[in-house]
């Protein structure tokens, strides 16, 4: 098992509900209809030129009576239509991007915490690589069973999102519970018995 395997595992099932709202671009643009300077209102809300902002109001027109809006009539209606599906696509991408990035910070968040809780672990045999000295480059297994530590260092990593930082925290921690300096020297590659915690 990899550190950052057993990291991951410690979040669990993680539900979020997304702060972002799926913009609408038919509402936004009926929106501008009634706005005293539409084109000016609707290219701050889009983020483009006031010109671009005419222009797509320009494509399209409200429905009669119906709070939609139709394509205007004639060689412009594809062009209406094209430009609210372009915008609705995007607005999608976003609201699923942010929903992506609001679980995986929902989810570090949540392992962060578990990690900060942990005050014993028992990671068995382990993997080792020695990091520095004249053995540098040379591996081996350690047993070390049992062992107090400290994942404070190794929780605000995962909050940031920096996984190998966490991963060689992590591994400092363990060695040097086990051994006072071991973390500086040895680096833990893998946990073939796993790591229990509590």
């Amino acid at each position: 098992m990899r550190g950052r395997d057993w990291l991951l595992s410690l979040a669990g099932p993680v539900t979020v509900e997304p702060r972002y709202q799926r913009i609408d671009w038919t509402d936004v643009l009926l929106a501008a209809e009634g706005h005293p300077d539409p084109a000016g209102w609707l290219a701050g809300q889009m983020g483009v030129t006031r010109e671009t902002g005419r222009r797509y109001l320009n494509a399209v027109t409200p429905g009669a009576g119906r709070g939609a809006l139709q394509p205007t009539r004639g060689r412009t209606a594809p062009r209406a239509e094209g430009i609210i599906a372009r915008l609705q696509a995007q607005a999608d991408r976003d609201a699923e991007a942010a929903a992506r990035e609001a679980g995986q910070r929902a989810r570090r968040r949540a392992i962060a915490r578990v990690l900060r809780g942990i005050t014993e672990v028992d990671i068995g045999t382990v993997k080792i690589e020695e990091t520095s000295g004249p053995r540098k480059g040379n591996s081996g297994t350690r047993t070390v069973d049992v062992i107090a530590v400290d994942l404070a260092d190794v929780a605000a990593a995962v909050e940031h999102g920096a996984w190998s930082l966490a991963e060689d925290r992590m591994s400092e921690a363990f060695m040097d519970a086990y051994g006072d300096g071991l973390g500086a020297v040895l680096d833990i590659t893998d946990y073939p018995d796993g790591i229990t915690w509590s």
